[in-house]
């Protein structure tokens, strides 16, 4: 079955993008909470970004459709970090300060991405850094804000005959 949903399509094309434009990320998922919810470590691969959408706002248009203003979120998350402090060696330092080169090659290769034409060029809105309690983790959260045209309610060929969608929640 192909995928209808925008945000499922936009989920592979983002994780597509980012791997092939910033190979130095090596794990890309949804955003399931991995970085909160895990026994020894997260079941990640460091560097990752996790993907979610958080918020869009929709509009109505006058022939039907809606025009939605869409935020989400990129969690890239590193592991322990080296000490930054003035006295620590050059080399040591710059290691510290990766996640930041890291952070602005994820960026450079997000501004401006149209996921092929499905969605209008994003642009970043906001970054932060995460504050952590009971691990040492390193999370940075890019914000990025695109908008888009949904005309899918008013496909007809979308909402006749479809299929069932069936959610498989068995783990092998």
């Amino acid at each position: 079955m192909a995928l209808q949903s925008l945000f499922a399509q936009l989920l592979i094309k983002i994780q597509e993008h980012i791997k092939t434009q910033v190979p130095e990320i090596k794990w890309i998922d949804q955003d399931l909470g991995q970085l909160e919810w895990y026994q020894e470590r997260p079941a990640v691969t460091w560097p990752c970004v996790l993907i979610d959408f958080s918020q869009t706002n929709y509009d109505a248009m006058p022939d039907g459709n809606q025009w939605g203003n869409a935020a989400f979120t990129l969690r890239l998350g590193f592991p322990s970090f080296s000490p930054s402090q003035s006295g620590a060696p050059a080399s040591v330092k710059e290691q510290s300060l990766k996640y930041y080169e890291l952070e602005h090659l994820l960026y450079v290769a997000m501004q401006g991405y149209d996921a092929d034409g499905l969605i209008q060029p994003v642009t970043r809105i906001t970054a932060s850094t995460e504050r952590r309690d009971g691990d040492n983790f390193r999370v940075r959260t890019l914000v990025f804000n695109t908008v888009f045209e949904d005309s899918s309610a008013m496909d007809p060929v979308q909402n006749v005959g479809r299929p069932p969608v069936i959610i498989d929640v068995s783990f092998s």
